[in-house]
């Protein structure tokens, strides 16, 4: 009896505890559920349980089932995808909270055409819950998305976490506009876009960019960005304006054009942290115009440790790196090598400077009508410990900076050498061997043959193409392709065959020292292919032999004829 009684308590027990477990064990079970999406029917069903755990299962497209009815042109009377959530702006607000993993697949061919409304992409929104929030691994290929505020590939809003995620194809809006992300406030990472963005279509929007429109404190990192941009005001080559947000390890070698806050990385950076990052790309706007960051203004505003190559066309406040660095904005360790060219405020490293720069130097052509510099076009506050290569280009003027020859530019001493003129304080930086760094200073230097460059960014690769004309060849470096550190000066030298001579280079030329020496050096900031060009004297006293050769057996010929005429007419007498 004892023992029934023993053992009914225990089942008593063990249901209460169950019970009360219940709710918890439930809640773990469903959030450890994980839905499988495999064609559009299913990926439009997330919708309905915005904080579910969602796996991606194979490629979605235009032959996937759905597609027609939910994804296409066709689709919703043409306006095609409705992207998951609601966000409307002043209005209702569900994002998605749960977890997308795209597994790596991607998700094809997604068309949009909602013009005058927020938060286009395949999801609208995103929002960090709990252990939630997150999109990861997932392509969107061939999107062609249009929408008014907030437009991305991916994500018109973000406030959760991205990565490892990329979107290919055309994103159009009006602000915000971004090839992956339109607004973050969240963490994107490992990322990149190659798209055609377009922001500004209705009236004259603001913040467009190649990866994210608008960055309000978040984070931007280890991402890239290409294909071209094309905006009002503050848009960028990654992203369109950075406002007091993070953007570090990431570059773009988008193309940009705009009219005011143009950069080739960030348009505007607006009290946020710009570092270790980099832009390749064509930049072409009107005022505030940088090779990685048009306007860069407000406390703590930083520019660190980044470079540009690219070449920058502008009207006003245009700068190699930096267009116009406003009041109590910093840029430092920095460096630009590619061409500028503007109007008024013009330079190398910074156009317009009303703030701080430090330990920067510029290796670019520069040229413009007023205030135009090697290094800063205008200046009105402090410059420091900074160089220009006044050489390479002949440009021997600038409002801030000290001019050095190309054989000083690539000297350690001139940046460790505290007698030389303009360093008050060494740089950080170390001697390496060609193809190597080192990344406990800032900088390297291949001692005596490369400008400083960043540790950790070794200079790009470029590809010099040689050949020559009949009468001589190369000797110096030889013929064929070459390649080289970006930044790296190469020798040129020709021999000349005899009874030829050496004319000039053609072709990628403006680099070359001296198109028309035989001796000369070309600097490397791009892949180039030239021509040693040659020609014969003509040998005179042969084409005057040949030419009397020629009189006299047109004399003798005719000499032959008329007497021929002659015997002629005597005959018929």
């Amino acid at each position: 009896m004892k023992e029934k009684k023993k053992l009914v308590c225990s089942l008593i027990s063990f249901v209460m505890i169950f019970s009360l477990a219940l709710p918890l064990l439930s809640s773990v079970v469903e959030a450890s559920t994980v839905t499988e999406i495999r064609d559009w029917y299913e990926l439009h069903a997330i919708r309905d349980n915005l904080g579910g755990n969602y796996i991606l299962m194979n490629d979605l497209d235009a032959t996937t089932a759905g597609y027609q009815e939910l994804a296409s042109p066709t689709a919703s009377q043409s306006k095609g995808w409705e992207p998951i959530g609601i966000y409307e702006r002043g209005g209702a607000f569900d994002p998605f909270v749960g977890i997308f993993d795209g597994h790596g697949y991607e998700i094809r061919d997604l068309f949009i055409n909602r013009p005058y409304e927020d938060g286009m992409g395949l999801f609208r929104a995103l929002v960090a819950e709990g252990e939630g929030g997150i999109i990861k691994n997932v392509g969107i290929v061939n999107a062609r998305v249009t929408g008014y505020m907030n437009v991305g590939g991916l994500l018109g809003f973000n406030s959760g976490n991205v990565s490892s995620s990329y979107c290919t194809g055309n994103v159009t809006g009006n602000w915000s506009v971004g090839g992956l992300v339109g607004l973050n406030t969240g963490n994107i990472s490992n990322s990149y876009s190659s798209t055609s963005v377009t922001g500004g279509w209705f009236a004259n929007g603001w913040f467009a960019g190649g990866l994210v429109g608008y960055n309000m404190e978040g984070t931007v990192s280890n991402s890239h960005s290409s294909g071209s941009v094309t905006g009002g005001t503050l848009v960028g080559g990654l992203v369109g304006y950075n406002e007091k947000g993070i953007v570090s390890n990431s570059y773009s070698d988008a193309s940009v054009t705009s009219e005011q806050g143009v950069g080739g990385l960030v348009g505007g950076n607006d009290g946020g942290t710009v570092r270790n990052s980099y832009s390749s790309g064509s930049v072409t706007g009107d005022e505030y115009v940088g090779g990685l960051v048009g306007h860069n203004w407000n406390w703590d505003a930083v520019v660190g440790s980044c470079y540009s190559n690219g070449s920058v066309t502008g009207n006003s406040s245009v700068g190699g790196l930096v267009g116009y660095n406003d009041y109590y904005a910093t840029v430092n360790t920095s460096y630009a090598s590619g061409s500028v060219t503007g109007n008024g405020s013009v330079g190398g490293l910074v156009g317009y400077n009303r703030a701080t720069v430090g330990s920067c130097y510029s290796s670019g052509s520069v040229a413009g009508n007023s205030s135009v510099g090697g290094l800063v076009g205008d200046n009105d506050d402090i410059v420091t410990n900074s160089f220009w290569d006044s050489e390479v280009y002949g440009m021997e003027t600038s409002d801030g900076g000290v001019a050095k020859t190309t054989a000083e530019m690539m000297d350690i001493d001139t940046f460790t050498d505290t007698g030389t003129e303009g360093l008050e304080d060494p740089w950080d930086i170390t001697a390496v061997v060609h193809g190597e760094t080192n990344d406990a200073y800032d900088w390297n230097i291949v001692d005596g043959e490369s400008y400083p460059f960043l540790s950790g960014k070794r200079p790009s690769d470029y590809n010099l193409t040689i050949s020559s004309t009949a009468g001589g060849n190369v000797t110096e470096p030889g013929e064929g392709t070459f390649t080289y550190d970006e930044g790296m000066v190469v020798d040129l030298r020709v021999a000349v065959e005899e009874s030829s001579r050496f004319v000039n280079w053609t072709g990628d030329v403006d680099t070359i020292a001296d198109v028309n020496s035989a001796a000369t050096n070309i600097t490397m900031q791009g892949n180039y292919t030239i021509t040693a060009n040659f020609e014969r004297p003509v040998n005179r006293a042969l084409i005057g032999g040949i030419v009397a050769a020629v009189v006299v057996a047109g004399s003798v010929v005719l000499f032959m004829l008329r007497r021929k005429k002659r015997v002629a007419e005597t005959k018929g007498l």
